[in-house]
Parts: structure tokens; sequence; C-alpha cells
């Protein structure tokens, strides 16, 4: 049982007692065996703040642990073996200023100040080592989707807008490469037809309008895509993949778009071949691109070495760019990096209902001709205006 101490019991425990002890619990064990009782550690700390004028270290409170620097431990819980569990600190009383002041003081008087970085002017050679590439993850034109269903409307008129909005936003970001690079990831096109399903597996599909209409509103919205990085770069490669949504509209488009940019001459050169693979070989760069809907990713880097061995061999820096997953997934292998774009297009009823919930965006890619990726940007597609 703790009894009410005297004031002589408590000098004695501060000023011969506790000098003599290394934490609290041996003092307060001392205390007892020579008085036959032992004594509170609210007690204890009574007796410190009235005999002491304060020079004690704070650590006495709570265990012999000091407190951290510029703060002090005003209480504290002490365990069965003398150990620190946890208490309150609060900030000495010297103020944030003054102890900055002190800090500034006390550095030493020979230090050395760094000198300011060089500002570093971008040079106009590294705009032709430079190569832009605007990858375009299938916007779906012609799919229809109700806000109301699943959460965004999406229709003829905001996929076209939405497709040439996001080109012109990463066309004035960046480098002015001199040479450019346009990739349709395929399913350029929500329907193949007036059917409204998909070739192969026959699902229905939710569509805005007359195919024939979506098909002239998505080939001019690509050839004005395609005019619009020529505002800024002097050469475009386009490429057209084959999606499973549109694999005869697909050849369609590829052919319009290279009728259509003729007039720009040796500018322009649209890829119309019906392979289900496509690449280009830049500087020491190796594109390769493909839907997604026919070959595993992991299959991805041997078909791009049997297919392209001598343009392997000439590379170091080897990607492929696919579509079809509608999210975003880059994984390094040994020999390329394989990456998956995320779409433009709003999600229909069917893969709302699915829980699908990919974000929405597009994306240019500036590959520098020897090192490869140097820098990346994103058109966000909540942040394009659609009207």
């Amino acid at each position: 049982m703790t009894q009410i101490l005297t004031d002589d019991r408590l000098a004695e425990l501060v000023n011969d007692i506790l000098p003599g002890c290394a934490t609290v619990p041996e003092a307060r064990a001392e205390f007892a065996r020579r008085h036959g009782h032992p004594i509170s550690k609210r007690a204890l700390e009574r007796g410190i703040k009235k005999y002491t004028d304060g020079s004690l270290p704070s650590d006495y409170l709570n265990g012999a642990f000091p407190s951290p620097p510029g703060y002090r431990v005003t209480s504290g819980r002490i365990d069965k073996h003398g150990d620190f569990a946890g208490g309150w600190v609060r900030p000495d009383e010297k103020t944030d200023l003054e102890a900055l002041r002190d800090a500034v003081a006390s550095l030493p008087s020979d230090i050395q100040i760094a000198e300011p970085l060089p500002q570093i002017a971008r040079s106009s050679s590294v705009l032709g080592q430079a190569l832009s590439v605007y990858v375009i993850g299938d916007p779906h034109i012609g799919m229809l989707s109700w806000a109301d269903e699943t959460g965004e409307d999406y229709d003829l008129k905001i996929a076209t807008t939405r497709l040439n909005n996001a080109v012109a936003h990463l066309v004035a970001e960046g480098p002015a490469t001199r040479d450019a690079l346009i990739i349709s990831l395929g399913d350029f096109f929500h329907a193949d037809d007036n059917k409204a399903r998909t070739p192969n597996s026959g699902h229905s599909l939710d569509v805005d309008t007359r195919h024939v209409k979506v098909l002239r509103a998505g080939a001019h919205a690509l050839a004005s895509a395609c005019e619009t990085a020529l505002l800024r770069h002097d050469t475009l490669r386009v490429i057209v993949e084959i999606g499973n949504h549109d694999p005869m509209s697909s050849f369609y488009l590829m052919d319009w778009i290279a009728c259509r940019l003729r007039e720009y001459g040796e500018r322009v050169t649209v890829d119309t071949s019906p392979k289900k693979f496509h690449h280009f070989e830049w500087g020491e760069n190796l594109i390769c691109t493909t839907h997604g809907d026919t070959v595993k990713s992991k299959d991805l880097e041997s078909l791009m070495s049997a297919d392209l061995p001598e343009a392997w061999g000439r590379t170091r820096n080897r990607y492929w760019y696919v579509g079809h997953v509608h999210h975003s997934d880059r994984k390094d292998y040994r020999g390329c990096t394989v990456e998956s774009f995320r779409a433009l297009a709003a999600t229909d009823a069917w893969h709302s209902a699915q829980g699908y919930r990919s974000k929405k965006d597009m994306a240019k890619i500036v590959l520098h001709e020897k090192r490869g990726e140097a820098y990346r940007y994103t058109a966000n597609a909540r942040f394009l205006a659609e009207g």
C-alpha cells in the first residue's frame, strides 16, 4: 500500500536515491527497501519538480529514455522491465525560429555553398534524333453508351471529338520531332457492318447509328488527327491494326487514309499490309504492333525474334505495343518490352455490368534514336472537351 510521503522523504528521494540509480524503477525499489513501502510515480515526479531546479534529465520520468532533440518528456509509462512503453513529449520552450538560428550558428564557418545548376537549353539537333509515337488505343468509334447505365455517355460525336482533342493535346506536348508515328491498335470501329455483332463470336453490340455513317466519320477523324500531327512533324508513318471488332473495316480505313493523305507526298507513309502484325524500325528502335486478340503477351518476344531476326540484330530498344485489353500493363522481357494501352472509348453496357473500370486515355511516347524511350505524355479523356 502506498503511503503519504513527507517532505523530508521526498527530499531524500531526489537528493540521495535518484542520483545513485539508473532508472526510475530502480529508484522506486530502493525507496521501498529503505522505508518499507513503495512510492508512486506521481509522488516521485512531484518530488523532482519540488526539490530540483529542473536540471535533472527528463528521461528520469520515463525510465532513462532521452527525449527527441528539441522536445522534452512530460509524462509516460514504464513496463515491468523498466523500459519506456509510451508517453507524451512537448516542444522545448525555445521557439522554432530560435532553434533554427542556433542551428545555423553552429554550422562550420567554412561550409561550401553549392553552385546553382546551369540552365540546360534544348538543342535543335535533338529534334532529328527523336521519334514521336502517338498510340491510339481502341477508340471503338460507333459504340453507344448511356450514362445512366454505364456511368458515361459515348456516341459517334463524342468518340470522334475525343480522338481529335487527344491528338491535338499530345501534338502540342513535348519536342517537335522531325519524325512521327501514329498507331491505331485495332478496334478503331466498334462494329464491322450493320449487323452490330462481333464477326467471330457473334456477340451483340451497342451501336450509335448506321455503319456507313460511322465509317465516314471515323475515317475523317483519323485523317484529321494525321493532319494535326503534320503541323508539327516533317514526316509521318501510319499503322492501322486489325481488331476483332472491325477486321474488314480496318482494311477500308488504312486504304482510305493512304488515299486521303496522298497529297502530302513523301511526308506520309501508310502501312497497308493486311498482316495481323506490323512493325517499324527507326534508328536503334524496333516497334512491333498488334491488336492483341490472337497471341498472348508472353509469346510476343519470341515472335518478334522469329519474324524479324535481321531487325532484331540491328536494334537495341525493342517494343511491342498492344491494344484489346483496354488497360495499361507493361512487362520487360530479356529482349523487348511488351505494353498494352488504355482505350479512349467509354465502357459499354456489357463490360460495365461485368465490373470493368479501366481508365481512359491516350499516350504519346518520344523515342530517342539510340537510347529508346525518353519522354511520355498522356491525354486523359476526363479532361478533354467533348463538344
